[in-house]
Formats: C-alpha cells, structure tokens, sequence
C-alpha cells in the first residue's frame, strides 16, 4: 500500500461498454476540516454542517459527482447549514467535494 496518497483517490468502473474514471477528486495541498454531512445514507436530502469551519464560507464550492464521473450540481454554499436534495436522482454512490482556497474535503454520499 506504499503507492496510496493521502491526498487524492481514484476511482474507477468498468462496464462492457465502456471504463471511466474519477480521478484525484480530493487533490488538494491540504484537507478541509470542519465538514459534518447527515444523514448518510439517506433517501433524499442530505445536511452539510459548515459550523465547525473556521473560515468565510462565500468562498466555498461545493460540486457533486456521479460514480461515474459526471458532475451533476455546481454551486457556491454561504450557510452553516445547507441541503442536498437528490430526489431526482437514481439511488446510489454519489462524491461531494467541498473546496475553500487550497483545501478540499471529499465525502461520499449514499442514496438508497
């Protein structure tokens, strides 16, 4: 496990049809703390906890990908406290990534 880095993963699927991956998601010159999502899994709406942040959050992105690699919601988060509504969305594994400045946190959500 010596080629494993801390600070990104990959991720990879393989179907008959085609191979895509999501690559170094999480790259980042340091770790965002601070970052509580509940319920996980869940069937819909998904809380973002920002409280513990120690930083200005109008700077802060956050993008939701598939598994598959496709970005599905881009947008700038201000609160504390936000939702995710995938209730349109399949069930299954989704990525968020939160980015402020050079600090990244990636965390996997389960809709089931």
């Amino acid at each position: 496990m010596g080629n494993l880095k801390s600070s990104g993963f990959t991720v990879e699927f393989v179907d008959s049809n085609f191979v895509t991956s999501v690559e170094d998601l999480a790259k980042a010159d340091a770790k965002l703390e601070g970052v509580t999502v509940y319920p996980n899994p869940s069937k819909n709406i998904f809380n973002i906890d920002l409280s513990k942040i120690d930083a200005q959050l109008e700077a802060l992105e956050m993008e939701l990908y598939s598994t598959y690699g496709g970005l599905i919601l881009k947008r700038r988060l201000n609160n504390p406290m936000e939702q995710i509504d995938l209730s349109n969305y399949a069930d299954g594994l989704y990525f968020l990534r939160l980015s402020l400045g050079d600090k990244v946190s990636v965390e996997k959500l389960i809709k089931n």
